[in-house]
């Protein structure tokens, strides 16, 4: 935290560790995707998938989009973007042909969740271990059950394989409200 402290003297220096800890992780729907919180990015993702599906399914013509991207960021994040520049055209998988692309984000979220959680489960401290500044026993397992095994089985054979379970958002939701309840106390 020293380190931390030292780097931004302006705006860090006097918090404390658990003031800190909450700022870094606060929790504000932003226009941006890439500043949004951990907690609304998903949203984020989901306003981009479900504009994209239409797209694809003739629900909507490429003249709509604008309109359309609107009421769906009103809908899941409460505010119409001002511009077209923070709103629909933000980003620029889109401009590059990348369609489909975005869901791999909080696909991501949610694999990293269940093998942390899987891990928990095996190494029983593991919570302990990291707070104490050791990587040790994470860095072991995931060697052992996912970096040594590279490209030889697709994601959701090794999740299956790592877990014994498929994908499931529970993991991930459980992560989530653990962490925001304690920062927010809830």
């Amino acid at each position: 935290m020293k380190k931390i402290r030292a780097a931004f003297p302006e705006t860090l220096g006097e918090l404390s560790n658990e003031e800190m800890y909450r700022r870094c992780n606060r929790v504000d729907f932003g226009l941006i995707r890439i500043d949004a919180d951990e907690l609304t990015y998903p949203l984020h993702i989901i306003l981009r998938y479900e504009i994209e599906k239409a797209l694809f399914d003739n629900e909507i013509r490429i003249d709509e989009l604008p309109e359309a991207w609107n009421a769906k960021c009103h809908e899941l994040l409460g505010f119409i973007p001002p511009s077209d520049a923070l709103g629909i055209l933000q980003d620029v998988h889109w401009s590059d042909g990348s369609f489909g692309y975005f869901p791999m984000y909080t696909l991501g979220a949610m694999y990293g969740a269940q093998f942390y959680q899987a891990c928990s489960e095996q190494q029983g401290d593991l919570e302990d271990q990291l707070s104490n500044g050791n990587f040790e026993v994470l860095n072991s397992w995931l060697r052992k059950n996912i970096h040594q095994m590279g490209r030889l089985l697709d994601a959701d054979e090794l999740l299956h394989q790592v877990t014994g379970k498929n994908l499931d958002c529970a993991a991930y939701l459980d992560y989530l409200g653990r962490k925001y309840r304690a920062i927010y106390k809830l």
